[in-house]
């Protein structure tokens, strides 16, 4: 069928509408207005209909932690320092926990430099250094190696902690025995030697009268002294890290001295392991070399050093007296016990402060306890450095016991 012309067309429609031109004008009016009802109502509807705006991803790391045979960590601690701020904001820290899986996921972190540090019990701590921009989610993989030496520190902090729960009993049998007048006068001394059982010296070794604040260490020779004890009987006990403790009574006669012999046994010797001889040579060589890292670490390293020479100029009665309001550390003596510890501020957001570590010519002192001033007599002094935060100490120090700093005194 041909294609009507524009001339039919027009009849059509004039005929389908009554052959009336008003009605034509009728019907293409009502269309426009359906057309104007439909944008009018549809229109709200399409536009209710866009998808929202995708929220900003947040700026984290994640991964996990294992170890050297692949296998997770659970409850490793992380901790990630801001280094990119200045002032009150560089104290900013955001913390973390591994999962029985070994994962961890940190969110809310600031754009920019940053610090990760991992520790695990029986582990060496692990961390490195990254740089994060917004938005991003940063994945990694740490391997946290193995300590050699845990197992062996733990059975010396073990033995160290027996012999701290008979504190209390020791010091109450031994005031029971003190008559009031055994309090109240005279004084007199005991002194002695510490030794192996092949009669090799024990030097400083730690003696002290339990319940008491009198206390001393053991010179090269193994000898010791203990002056103006009150008259009465004691409990007093013998220790050094890598020994089995000793406990032994000594009773105080007044105007009197007494004459302890006193042997330790390795605490490895029983258990059929023992541990590699350290040889130590107190000689000027050796002197001048820790001194030279002591001066190289002066200059390059975050710290308070206090060498001999101030030591001898300002005179201390005990090596405390250096420290005291320096370097951002807090000094405190147990009234009860005598024993003074020395703090640093514990870089996290619970805040406070935590006991900073004893390192004694390179060697950490597992005893959280003992006291300082008890342990480094200030006439043995050669130089003191003291870091108060675990990334403040130097890789040479940092072990085990130091994440909240440590104090690192050099003996003559």
């Amino acid at each position: 069928m041909p294609l009507a012309s524009r001339s039919d067309t027009s009849r059509l429609i004039d005929r389908h509408a009554g052959g009336s031109p008003v009605a034509f004008r009728a019907v293409r009016c009502c269309s426009l207005a359906l057309l104007l009802i439909a944008i009018v109502f549809v229109a709200p509807q399409a536009v209710a209909q866009v998808a929202p705006a995708p929220a900003a991803s947040p700026t984290a790391i994640e991964g996990v932690v294992v170890d050297s045979a692949g296998k997770p960590v659970a409850n490793a601690r992380l901790v990630v320092r801001d280094t990119a701020r200045t002032g009150a904001a560089a104290l900013r820290r955001v913390t973390g926990e591994t999962d029985s899986l070994g994962a961890f996921r940190i969110v809310g972190l600031v754009a920019g430099a940053h610090v990760l540090e991992v520790t695990r019990d029986e582990y060496e701590p692990a961390g490195f250094r990254f740089d994060i921009a917004t938005g991003i989610s940063a994945k990694v993989r740490i391997t946290l190696v193995k300590d050699p030496v845990w197992a062996e520190m733990q059975r010396a902090a073990d033995s160290i902690l027996a012999a701290d729960r008979a504190d209390s009993i020791a010091k109450a049998r031994a005031e029971a025995l003190l008559t009031p007048a055994q309090r109240q006068f005279g004084t007199g001394t005991l002194f002695g030697r510490v030794a192996t059982s092949n009669g090799a010296a024990v030097g400083f070794a730690q003696v002290q009268a339990m319940g008491t604040t009198f206390a001393t260490l053991t010179d090269s020779a193994g000898r010791f002294r203990l002056g103006d004890l009150p008259v009465g009987p004691y409990f007093l006990r013998a220790r050094k890290v890598g020994y089995d403790p000793v406990v032994f009574s000594a009773t105080v006669v007044r105007g009197d001295s007494l004459d302890a012999s006193i042997v330790l046994t390795p605490f490895t010797a029983a258990r059929g392991t023992r541990l590699d001889t350290v040889r130590v040579t107190g000689d000027f060589a050796r002197s001048s070399r820790r001194l030279a890292g002591f001066e190289a670490r002066k200059i390059t390293s975050r710290g308070l050093f206090i060498d001999a020479a101030e030591v001898t100029r300002r005179r201390p009665t005990q090596l405390s007296d250096l420290l005291r309001g320096r370097a951002n550390v807090t000094v405190q003596r147990n009234s009860a016990t005598g024993d003074t510890q020395v703090f640093g501020p514990r870089l996290s957001i619970s805040g406070g402060y935590c006991q900073l570590a004893l390192i004694i010519d390179g060697t950490l002192i597992q005893n959280a306890g003992a006291s300082i001033d008890a342990l480094v007599p200030v006439d043995m002094i050669l130089g003191i450095e003291v870091y108060n935060s675990g990334t403040s100490v130097p890789s040479e120090f940092s072990r085990l016991g130091t994440d909240c700093g440590a104090i690192v005194v050099w003996t003559r």
